[in-house]
């Protein structure tokens, strides 16, 4: 007798967590790119890292400096929309994995 088939994760899901992830990597990425014109990557980085979630007075400042940058400025709002799609994508897999 064959057992019963389990029902495997729906596409769309892994789909979900894979966009989420990316979002969340371009995020970082450019993140990292736009600040690191302020000094370099580390100099100050304890002020440029809250801002990859949030746009804190320090980050507004830094973005005035940068003002004259070609890199468009960074707004945390695409990194939170990966996180969130991410999310959404493993609680719903873990929940119909029961």
């Amino acid at each position: 007798m064959s057992e019963p088939a389990t029902p495997a994760p729906r596409r769309g899901l892994v789909v979900l967590i894979w966009v989420g992830f990316g979002l969340c990597a371009f995020s970082a990425a450019w993140w990292l790119y736009y600040y690191s014109q302020y000094g370099g990557a580390v100099v100050q980085f304890s002020l440029k890292l809250p801002c990859m979630v949030v746009l804190t007075d320090d980050c507004a400042e830094i973005q005035k400096r940068l003002a004259e940058s070609a890199v468009p400025a960074y707004h945390p709002l695409l990194f939170w929309a990966g996180l969130i799609l991410l999310a959404i994508g493993v609680l719903q897999q873990r929940s119909r994995r029961g």
